[in-house]
């Protein structure tokens, strides 16, 4: 005797990872389901039971959608075995399940982690999106309220001051945005590198400039130490990069004392060290660092771009990154870039 229909139905079905219950029309009595409901639901056999029963009581009224020919109803949620709730894609369809009988087919595809992961996500879109308002608002209220000051009348040094601290919010808003379209870029594979020779003492200069306004603020030594005359050989605008997330990072969680970064000329390249006196950064919280989005040190700010930017940048140069770490006495991140 040949395979009938659905004998046929039946092989097919079994080989599909999603579940596939079959139901009477009007009793909604289960009369079949596939092998993958066990591995799903958690169930054994199903045979016999109403298909409500696999729905939780708040959405029973869910069954009555299915009498659509070929419709599709997203995200219903069903009852495993052990009493958990999942989410799951339903399609469902009349079909000739004999040549006598029409049975109403129905396919469930897990989409559980697929939904937390998209709750995920939005939870932390919305938390970026709350830091990232929070930390341009900061630095363009300082600029708004210093610009006010230069209108009236100042002494020179106090308007040296006033432009000093304008200069400083203005390049840590433009660091905000550069570490957003790098992540961008990043992501995407469509970042480039601009390879030349440059002096770092001159770059070392320029970040001390722009960064002693909020340091002196905080009572903070900033020194920046290297070799007169050392080149490097590297993406000028990147390694800056790296540089301002470093000391940003540093002057948010640093209260007193000093941030450094010392250069130590070797052969082929230049080693770096980058310490400060901050906060500190727990042991089993230094796993996560470099990843995107991560804040260890409980307190909601920063975009937790910085340093995933700094390591992403860092391995563009051919060069990985390691620290040392204790809560309460600060931090110490060593790299390397090659010299010119």
């Amino acid at each position: 005797m040949g395979e009938t229909k659905q004998d046929r139905y039946e092989r097919i079905c079994n080989e599909l990872s999603d579940v596939i219950i079959i139901i009477d029309p009007k009793s909604r009595e289960i009369i079949w389901v596939n092998s993958a409901v066990k591995h799903v639901l958690g169930y054994e056999d199903l045979t016999g039971k109403n298909y409500s029963s696999l729905l939780p009581s708040e959405n029973s009224k869910d069954i009555d959608k299915i009498n659509i020919y070929d419709s599709v109803i997203e995200e219903q949620k069903f009852i495993r075995s052990d009493g958990s709730v999942c989410s799951m894609d339903v399609t469902a369809g009349m079909i000739n399940w004999t040549d006598e009988r029409i049975v109403i087919l129905i396919t469930l595809r897990d989409i559980t982690e697929r939904k937390l992961m998209r709750e995920e996500i939005e939870r932390t879109r919305k938390e970026f999106i709350s830091i990232l308002t929070h930390d341009l608002k900061n630095p363009l209220g300082a600029i708004m309220n210093f610009t006010n000051f230069l209108e009236g009348d100042l002494e020179e040094e106090e308007k040296r001051e006033c432009i000093n601290m304008i200069r400083y919010s203005g390049n840590i808003m433009l660091n905000l945005i550069n570490n957003i379209v790098a992540s961008s870029r990043l992501e995407t594979g469509k970042m480039t590198y601009n390879f030349e020779k440059f002096l770092l003492e001159d770059l070392l200069t320029e970040l001390k400039k722009t960064f002693m306004p909020a340091a002196l603020e905080k009572e903070i030594t900033l020194d920046f130490t290297c070799q007169k005359g050392t080149l490097i050989y590297g993406d000028k605008e990147k390694i800056r990069q790296i540089f301002q997330n470093f000391i940003t990072n540093a002057l948010r969680y640093t209260k007193k004392g000093f941030i450094n970064i010392v250069a130590y000329n070797k052969e082929e390249r230049v080693d770096f060290e980058v310490s400060d006196t901050g906060c500190g950064i727990a042991g089993h919280e230094q796993g996560k660092l470099f990843q995107k989005f991560t804040q260890v040190t409980g307190e909601k700010t920063g975009t937790g771009l910085g340093l995933y930017i700094i390591k992403q940048y860092l391995e563009g140069h051919g060069s990985d990154i390691r620290l040392e770490s204790e809560t309460g006495k600060g931090t110490k991140f060593f790299f390397t870039l090659p010299v010119g």
